[in-house]
């Protein structure tokens, strides 16, 4: 499963690459930010790359992120202070936040190890100010998905790891899914190992066993009914049948390297895997189906929750403000919280009109107790309220 995923992703980049620099030897750092490869892998080469860049050594470095783009989907905060710090318990401020650059999601993480770097007197950052931070920062995160859930809310949580198995560009929808095992690596990264136990609910769970987005959901909002097929799928080969004739033969577990295999001071332990479970059958349901939703009034309120404007990138709020904005807004009006600013920020986006953000900011300036009259907070305002006007526009 994860081999073919790095080898249709490595192939993809190679592609990209000899397509924009074809018959190259040599690359130069100019060549290799004009290519076709991704903005992780430039960024990656960029940080990484130590010598001349032969085509050998290029080749090897985009594998390697490659790798390390998938380890860090699944298991972000793992993969993040192992690439950071390897072994090392503090590095420069620098160096940290240079390779923090690397990573393009899960931004309330690289934020948040950004801020390490805002004061000048901060010339090294250690491990364990991060891991603090890392570990604060699923505290949130997990208070949000047991007492204020929404199935927009669970779309954007597990977002990234869909991602990984259908593309950048594809729209993420009810009836897709992801292997269990994509899901139960996730959460035993932020150790939430309650909300793991939820998918108890579906018989005969497996690693290979395939989830949906809408019963990752269902089982979330506590809307989850048992059933034994019409929500959990397996890989061929591995019907109940099979599976209880070749129980004693074992099941086959896999890995994304685990930290005590070695952490390097370079992080390549990070960008090691170990494969050996079969992809599961690429079969589609209907989700509008009556055994799944009570009534056509559940149907509407999923459809209005989920299929929002997450893809209209020009539009997307966090872009109208610089960093130097942004770090101000979320001291001014959300407590010094990225994931909460980034959250409402998300909330903004799937709202109608002016007048409908105006009334939800009220709540959220309330609840924060926000000084309306702060240069900062007029500003905030301002930008958004030409957002909505642009938009309808």
């Amino acid at each position: 499963m994860f081999e073919e995923i790095i080898d249709k992703k490595l192939k993809t980049a190679l592609d990209a690459l000899k397509s924009s620099v074809a018959g190259s030897k040599v690359y130069s750092a100019e060549s290799v930010n004009k290519s076709g490869l991704s903005e992780f892998i430039k960024t990656f080469v960029a940080v990484e790359a130590k010598e001349e860049l032969t085509r050998e050594y290029l080749y090897g470095l985009i594998e390697k992120a490659v790798k390390l783009n998938l380890n860090y989907t699944l298991r972000p905060k793992w993969t993040l202070l192992n690439f950071l710090f390897g072994n090392i318990d503090s590095k420069p401020a620098k160096e940290i936040l240079r390779k923090a650059e690397v990573f393009q999601f899960y931004l309330y993480y690289i934020d948040g190890v950004r801020s390490f770097g805002d004061e000048e007197s901060q010339l090294t950052i250690m491990y364990k100010q991060v891991e603090s931070m890392l570990n604060e920062t699923d505290r949130i995160i997990y208070d949000k998905l047991i007492n204020d859930i929404t199935s927009l809310k669970l779309k954007n949580f597990f977002l990234q790891i869909f991602r990984l198995k259908y593309g950048e560009e594809k729209e993420i929808s009810l009836d897709m899914y992801v292997p269990f095992i994509f899901i139960r690596l996730y959460l035993e990264d932020k150790g939430f190992t309650d909300l793991l136990k939820k998918f108890s609910q579906i018989d005969d769970l497996k690693d290979d066993t395939d989830v949906e987005l809408k019963t990752i959901i269902k089982i979330f909002t506590g809307k989850y009914k048992y059933y034994t097929k019409e929500t959990a799928r397996t890989s061929p080969g591995n019907s109940p049948a099979e599976k209880s004739a070749s129980a004693d033969s074992g099941h086959q577990q896999e890995n994304i390297n685990d930290s005590e295999s070695g952490n390097s001071e370079s992080g390549d332990s990070v960008i090691e895997f170990i494969n050996d479970i079969p992809e599961a059958e690429n079969v589609q349901e209907n989700f509008y189906s009556r055994e799944l939703l009570g009534s056509e009034e559940e149907k509407n309120e999923l459809l209005t929750e989920i299929i929002g404007n997450e893809d209209k990138k020009e539009l997307r709020i966090k872009r109208l403000f610089k960093e130097d904005e942004l770090n101000m807004i979320t001291k001014r009006i959300f407590k010094s919280n990225r994931y909460t600013m980034y959250e409402v920020f998300e909330e903004l986006e799937n709202l109608r009109d002016w007048r409908e953000a105006t009334e939800y900011l009220k709540g959220a300036f309330k609840k924060n107790k926000v000084n309306l009259y702060d240069k900062g907070v007029i500003l905030f305002v301002d930008i958004l309220n030409d957002y909505f006007e642009r938009r309808q526009n």
